[in-house]
């Protein structure tokens, strides 16, 4: 059995092996405690919730862990199914790799263009100064997000190339068919940099997911963390005038305030990041609402 094939209400789950990608334990309304979170495998992500031995199963189904179900059935609210679960036993750790999905393009591929952007962009440094501050290995490899979009090993890596991709795209756009002439490497350098804060942003299980976010997360945020990142990279690589864009773009590049924004995009280059940002993390399906999911 997997994840994939639970799309109905009223089947039994019993025999699903999966990853815990995401769990949290949360109170309801009438004040009782319950759990909820996601499992994943590589056919797919679905949500879960435990409403009934909430201290053994929150240690069983900690971020991270391989577990098979051994009681369990989808129940479904509003179109989506989700798994009530009664009982699951951790399986061996060694599993998780085995069950837990990864970037739909080959990590080698996705790390060799990133490393190609860095070098057209001027700053093929930039590589190594991450490497000296212990940031590169962690960028490669977590997801981009806990949910809702790029929420697997490689998926940071994969959206920023996404971003980065769509800015160039952007730009040129904009030259062909209004004249505008930017630095497109205020842009390039914007996008491959606007996230790496989320490094910072959550704490990280041994197998790469995020588990949520840390104190830096919570107090500081990631715009602002990969603001300073950028400032502490790019110093003496490119002007402080590119320097100053590429912060403003980090820091609007969520578009509005109450999306998370720090401050909301006043140049073009800050625009062209924030759309390039929403392209890659927003497709919009005929079901789905076209509200930012970050």
């Amino acid at each position: 059995m997997q994840i994939s094939d639970l799309t109905a209400k009223g089947v039994n789950v019993a025999g699903l092996k999966a990853v815990v990608s995401k769990m949290d334990t949360k109170t309801a309304g009438n004040g009782k405690e319950y759990i909820a979170g996601t499992l994943m495998d590589l056919s797919g992500v679905i949500g879960f919730k435990v409403w009934d031995n909430i201290p053994l199963m929150s240690k069983l189904l900690e971020t991270g862990n391989a577990v098979e179900v051994k009681a369990g059935v989808t129940d479904e609210y509003q179109g989506t199914v989700s798994v009530k679960l009664a009982s699951v036993t951790q399986l061996p750790q060694e599993q998780a790799k085995e069950l837990v999905q990864c970037a739909p393009v080959p990590y080698e591929e996705l790390e060799a263009k990133i490393i190609q952007a860095f070098t057209d962009m001027g700053i093929a440094e930039a590589v190594d100064r991450l490497k000296t501050l212990g940031i590169w290995d962690t960028y490669m490899l977590i997801p981009a997000a806990r949910m809702h979009h790029h929420a697997y090993l490689h998926g940071l890596l994969q959206h920023t190339l996404e971003v980065y991709e769509w800015a160039m795209m952007t730009a040129d756009m904009q030259a062909t068919y209004h004249g505008l002439q930017l630095d497109k490497q205020v842009i390039g350098i914007a996008a491959l940099l606007h996230d790496i804060g989320k490094i910072r942003e959550y704490d990280v299980s041994p197998l790469g997911l995020l588990t949520g976010f840390n104190r830096h997360g919570e107090l500081l945020g990631h715009h602002y963390m990969s603001a300073k990142i950028a400032t502490k990279v790019l110093s003496k690589l490119v002007t402080a005038e590119q320097i100053e864009e590429i912060e403003h773009c980090i820091l609007s590049h969520h578009g509005r305030l109450e999306w998370g924004a720090a401050i909301v995009p006043k140049t073009p280059y800050a625009m062209i990041v924030h759309l390039a940002d929403m392209a890659s993390s927003q497709p919009v399906s005929a079901k789905d609402e076209p509200t930012p999911l970050y």
